[in-house]
């Protein structure tokens, strides 16, 4: 077994002393100068010991509304029997002739953060080496437990704040863009009715949850279908229930109309083996990603979406899907199953905002509408729908009315034939309105239509 306290390499510890006084310094003779750092800087960021405790007790002093000086920080010191710990006020008093100028305080701290992320990264190295030479470790878990310390290290490197003012300015700009008809950023499932109620795809959490064999996976491959296929817009499906040779002959059975149990079989004319194969050469130059890999948890999914992020500039991701999904507690390993979707929800919102795309969960429901005569969705039927339900921006639940035998649903003014028809219902919108979208799912050819011609490059709603 290596031991942890042999692997320095005779190196010292990233550290910057001289900064970590300076900043003390400032704060403790030049009133308002904590305002700077206290929004990212933390004792814990401090390399020497009385750094650490000086900085906590002016952190307490400021949570108290008191005074920061020498005098105060000294007596908050005397208090808590710290005072000789750190080497009298003597050594404090000491600490105000380090200061050079206040007006690079931030800079200092910036600095001494980046030391500490540096002693991080040192720490999660020599404890990987230190357990790779272990062989009772399962090496996989190693490396989710490697993950998560890199995650939680990252958690801590958010970016600063803005303004009001830079926030108006950059929706304004986004706002004209649509105005004059531009090009933005946001994606079009070309599904007409759907477009028209979320407009583009934003990064945000969208929740696509049905009871099983209502068509989820069908919608999920459907929207890759028309974004990466037809519209050329990287994506990547992480499929924890379908394997990559399903994925693709359903897009192949959606591209080409041709059921999809027929491309499965092989029993095809010759005339549709042409279509099949001229559709898998259109589908293989799409820069769609498909990973069905099992057995996922939240850290190495999120792990999985940066490294594609990063290589092919993916727009989008879709999980089919949430329940599978595992997740970790903070110490990596796995907690009860509330807590679990809890950690799972949240995950995949913070890889929809680090990477700024939208991430599309499927998800099952429970079995609590069967009960309901209309077995119409509701939030409520989301399974461990407490934190999945708080976490999404959006959530779609797909209803098919013909499944639970109802011939015809009411429309405006009119009866609508309830077969092939499925409505999408758009449950929460958190920067937008809900309401209904109706559209036609075949079976056969597992694919999604608008409810007008059925083709998918329509640009207007059908109404």
């Amino acid at each position: 077994m290596v031991n942890i306290n042999d692997i320095d390499y005779g190196l010292t510890p990233p550290q910057a002393l001289e900064l970590e006084e300076a900043i003390l310094g400032v704060i403790l003779t030049e009133e308002g100068q904590l305002d700077k750092v206290i929004g990212f800087l933390k004792p814990e960021h401090f390399y020497k010991g009385v750094h650490k405790i000086i900085f906590t007790a002016i952190l307490e002093l400021f949570e108290a509304r008191s005074g920061i000086d020498i005098l105060t920080v000294s007596e908050k010191l005397r208090q808590k029997r710290q005072l000789d710990e750190v080497g009298g006020q003597y050594f404090i008093t000491q600490l105000s002739g380090k200061v050079s100028t206040a007006i690079h305080l931030e800079e200092y701290g910036r600095l001494v953060y980046q030391a500490f992320i540096q002693r991080e990264l040192v720490t999660i190295g020599n404890q990987l080496v230190r357990s790779s030479h272990d062989e009772a470790i399962n090496p996989y878990e190693l490396i989710d437990e490697t993950t998560l310390g890199l995650m939680k290290l990252n958690e801590n490197t958010g970016g600063d704040s803005v303004t009001v003012k830079d926030a108006i300015l950059e929706e304004m700009n986004n706002i004209e863009s649509k105005y004059k008809g531009e090009k933005v950023d946001g994606i079009k499932t070309k599904l007409v009715e759907l477009d028209y109620m979320l407009g583009f795809l934003e990064p945000t959490l969208i929740i696509l949850a049905a009871r099983p064999s209502m068509g989820k996976s069908s919608l999920a491959v459907q929207i890759a279908n028309n974004v990466s296929v037809g519209q050329k817009i990287p994506g990547a499906i992480f499929s924890l229930e379908m394997t990559r040779h399903m994925l693709t002959r359903w897009i192949t059975s959606q591209v080409t109309g041709i059921g999809n149990s027929k491309i499965k079989s092989g029993d095809l004319t010759e005339e549709e083996f042409n279509m099949v194969n001229k559709a898998m050469y259109q589908i293989a130059e799409a820069p769609l990603y498909i990973d069905d890999g099992s057995g996922y948890n939240i850290m190495s999914l999120r792990s999985r979406a940066i490294k594609l992020k990063h290589r092919y500039d993916i727009q989008y991701m879709i999980v089919d899907y949430l329940q599978l999904v595992s997740g970790l507690d903070k110490k990596g390993k796995v907690t009860n199953r509330e807590n679990e979707v809890s950690e799972i929800s949240r995950g995949l919102k913070g890889i929809s905002k680090e990477l700024n795309i939208p991430v599309i969960a499927l998800s099952q429901l429970n079995r609590k509408l069967m009960d309901r005569r209309d077995k119409v969705p509701v939030l409520s039927d989301l399974r461990e729908s407490g934190s999945v339900e708080q976490d999404a921006d959006i959530v779609i639940f797909i209803h098919r009315p013909e499944k639970y035998g109802i011939d015809s649903i009411e429309g405006e003014g009119n009866s609508i034939s309830s077969k092939n028809l499925a409505q999408l219902l758009i449950a929460k919108h958190r920067d937008g309105a809900t309401g209904s979208v109706l559209t036609r799912f075949f079976e056969e050819t597992v694919s999604f239509k608008n409810m007008g011609s059925g083709f998918v490059d329509e640009e207007k709603p059908p109404f």
